[in-house]
């Protein structure tokens, strides 16, 4: 998706006590041209974790790979490939099933049966899959602001040295295919349901599982993350370590040919082709159901 999760950006601070990284309602400041400095990049993962909110199994394996004991990252390996396994295939196996089961047509159109019911359930199933499509684009569209995953996937030149380059890239590149999957799936639930609780049942256990790898975040979890930031970045300032912000300039020769293909190629087509789908597809659901 474009460069997303490239824009971990600071503004000037503009309130005593707010900040750069935030304006006054505690929303961030993102533009074109922007400083991704780790600095940056570590207020930001501090800030999610003061408001134990958008971490993920992956950004904690991230972590807990560079700074727990053996025990304490197996557990939580553990849980990430648990979340690997499960979430992608379950969302395809239940698409393969839901289709190989359902006999209805392409088109489901009937004028002669036309009734006030079934005129209400086409505009609820428009409803629910335009509303499905864009919260889940617009959900990880948001993914390379979010915690940890402000960390540039392509050369990680922004990356804190206590953070995992691997997971990280693992984690941001499954949600976004993850979130593709998702898109297809609420679809063709939505458009197989045969009835409304049908519909909200098949939706509610979507968000079940596209939801599975944050739910396996405790607040434990947010808690010694922010702990450790405030006493590593506490220990760097001591001993005369502290980063400074600096005007950040890109470095192109740390890039992976792959994962510039992968981004700029795969993933705006990818980009593209989904944007044209949650725009048309809920009109096509919503008359033919």
């Amino acid at each position: 998706m474009g460069g997303l999760w490239a824009r971990c950006v600071s503004v000037e601070e503009e309130n005593e006590g707010v900040p750069s990284y935030w304006d006054a309602h505690g929303s961030i400041h993102w533009q074109d041209e922007a400083r991704h400095t780790t600095e940056g990049c570590i207020n930001i993962i501090k800030h999610y974790a003061d408001e134990n909110s958008d971490f993920d199994i992956y950004q904690l394996c991230a972590f807990d790979k560079e700074n727990c004991n053996k025990k304490t990252y197996r557990l939580t390996l553990v849980k990430a490939i648990f979340c690997l396994i499960l979430q992608a295939p379950t969302l395809l196996y239940v698409i393969y099933v839901q289709m190989a089961e359902s006999e209805k047509k392409l088109c489901n159109i009937d004028p002669a049966h036309l009734s006030y019911q079934s005129v209400c359930d086409k505009f609820l199933a428009f409803g629910y899959s335009f509303f499905l499509g864009f919260y889940i684009v617009e959900l990880f569209r948001s993914n390379g602001y979010r915690g940890m995953y402000c960390i540039l996937f392509r050369n990680l030149q922004n990356k804190p040295e206590f953070i995992n380059g691997t997971w990280i890239r693992i984690g941001g590149y499954y949600n976004i295919l993850l979130s593709n999957i998702a898109i297809v799936a609420s679809y063709v639930l939505v458009f197989l349901s045969t009835s409304v609780l049908d519909m909200v049942l098949n939706c509610v256990a979507l968000f079940f599982v596209v939801e599975l790898d944050d739910l396996l975040v405790t607040k434990y979890d947010y808690y010694k993350i922010s702990y450790f930031i405030s006493h590593w970045k506490a220990s760097k300032t001591k001993g005369n370590d502290a980063t400074t912000e600096t005007r950040w300039e890109y470095d192109e020769e740390a890039e992976s040919c792959f994962l510039v293909f992968w981004e700029d190629v795969v993933m705006r087509g990818l980009e593209l082709l989904f944007l044209m789908l949650r725009i048309f597809v809920p009109f096509f659901i919503g008359v033919c159901h």
